[in-house]
């Protein structure tokens, strides 16, 4: 798919009023953004092991649908860094992630909270601290997730040059 007809089918969806539309606009930008391989290619088991090794030893749950998303998420922020900066706008993280599981941003916004607050309720505090720190803000004693993800991609990237 070329670049004019991604362009096309996210204009598409943007612009969609009608529900019916709206979904056939989404179903269109899902398929265009599959096609994408710049953010995460099918060769990166090296850079998948190593997030699934890491999201276990924080104390995530492999059965929670947010850690899907989150293997993908940190891939692609291991693999293009600057992803991260537009986690809400349009055609940004949220919807490449959601493009990609058939589904939409806020699921996968909220899967991925979810996932958070189960590591921060299960989690091993002293591993949590290590590789967190004291960067979490007090009154919501979990990060955001996009420090979540950001974090993790620099500490999986960090791994991989080693």
């Amino acid at each position: 798919m070329t670049m004019e007809q991604k362009f096309d089918a996210l204009a598409a969806f943007v612009l969609a009023e009608e529900s019916d539309a709206k979904e056939t606009a989404r179903k269109a930008l899902a398929a265009a953004m599959k096609t994408e391989t710049n953010c995460v290619s099918s060769n990166d088991s090296k850079t998948e092991d190593a997030i699934h090794q890491f999201l276990m030893k924080l104390g995530a749950q492999p059965h929670l649908l947010g850690y899907r998303y989150a293997v993908y998420g940190i891939t692609m922020a291991v693999n293009r860094p600057e992803v991260i900066d537009n986690i809400t706008g349009t055609g940004g993280f949220y919807q490449t992630i959601a493009a990609k599981f058939d589904t939409t941003a806020s699921r996968v916004e909220r899967a991925i909270r979810n996932l958070i607050a189960t590591i921060w309720m299960n989690g091993d505090p002293d591993t949590l601290i290590s590789f967190f720190g004291l960067s979490i803000k007090s009154d919501k004693g979990q990060p955001t997730n996009s420090h979540f993800i950001a974090r993790c991609a620099l500490v999986i990237r960090s791994r991989l040059k080693h």
